[in-house]
């Protein structure tokens, strides 16, 4: 054989293994998607939550995304430890871990409502599905609430890894750490206009806040998209979803606003704050019916889209509910 020849093999092989190591070496991205529409009491049952579920779950897949999906009886509080010991047991250093909700969000505010029972004032929780009914819905709150402080000891529990909530609740604006964040959105979005501070007092009150903090990073764990803010409901019925899922859906087709090719989770919610704003909020309509996304994290911003996804009815079916 020619020494040419035995060369552009020996080149190729070298290539090739170093595109196979290459390929093996990209991060790779999971996801744990909950949604649940037919909770077992009366009047809990919600429309759209496991349609977005499902859409989110065939969304992720097209991105890359290894995912978990959960609806309706599956999405259990048994069935999420589980989830996120497996991720635990294969993530690695540069890889994602996103966990995404739709369903019910209970706040303070709203349990002692229900239950006559006094909780902390920023307490937030996702509510679980069971398969066993207790003799009142207080019970079965209390025994399947997922916290924010239960979710983020689960994301803790990741020993490495980029970690991503994405959460489509009433009130989950409330997870956010409050004393770092300078967030100038209202808690409870009537559709009128934003009032922002000038430029020089947002720059001095972030700096004397960025001062006083020994370390970066999100004070919760993870970078957060919330559907709405810590007091606002968070609606639904929207092309057959939640008003926050489908935006958030559409953002992995359109909201790459820097045109760099990837869409991260400040484009994302950049993306969803707006179009909330010109779809669904209205100064006309009753203020209870407006809301707006939340955002925190830490010093990065998190690619959650590597590239813009045509949006089709291969992910948004409106007759995939269980």
């Amino acid at each position: 054989m020619p020494a040419s020849k035995t060369l552009n093999i020996i080149l190729f092989g070298v290539l090739a293994l170093a595109l196979a190591c290459s390929k093996a070496n990209k991060p790779a991205k999971y996801a744990v998607v909950y949604g649940i529409s037919a909770y077992p009491y009366p009047g809990l049952e919600l429309s759209y939550s496991a349609n977005d579920a499902v859409s989110v779950s065939r969304l992720l897949e097209k991105q890359g995304y290894e995912v978990i999906l959960r609806t309706d009886s599956a999405a259990s509080m048994r069935n999420i430890e589980r989830d996120f010991a497996t991720v635990a047991r294969i993530i690695d250093d540069n890889d994602l871990c996103l966990f995404y909700f739709s369903g019910h969000g209970l706040f303070a505010q709203t349990i002692e409502e229900q239950c006559d029972s006094a909780v902390a004032d920023d307490y937030f929780s996702m509510l679980l599905y069971h398969r066993f009914t207790y003799p009142d819905v207080c019970r079965y709150i209390d025994e399947n609430a997922l916290s924010g402080e239960k979710l983020s000891q689960l994301f803790a529990s990741l020993p490495r890894g980029l970690r991503v909530g994405v959460i489509d609740a009433c009130y989950s604006g409330a997870l956010k750490q409050r004393q770092p964040v300078v967030d100038y959105t209202p808690d409870d979005y009537d559709g009128g206009e934003i009032e922002y501070p000038d430029a020089s007092a947002t720059v001095s009150d972030a700096v004397r806040r960025y001062s006083s903090l020994k370390n970066l990073g999100s004070g919760i764990g993870y970078t957060l998209l919330a559907s709405s803010g810590s007091k606002e409901v968070s609606w639904d019925g929207f092309f057959s979803h939640s008003v926050f899922s489908y935006f958030f859906i559409m953002s992995a087709e359109q909201g790459d606003l820097n045109k760099d090719g990837v869409i991260t989770a400040l484009e994302s919610y950049s993306y969803i704050y707006a179009a909330c704003q010109k779809y669904w909020n209205t100064p006309k309509q009753d203020a209870e019916w407006n809301f707006l996304p939340a955002v925190t994290g830490g010093a990065e911003d998190i690619i959650l889209f590597e590239r813009p996804t045509l949006i089709n009815t291969a992910i948004l079916n409106p007759d995939i509910a269980n």
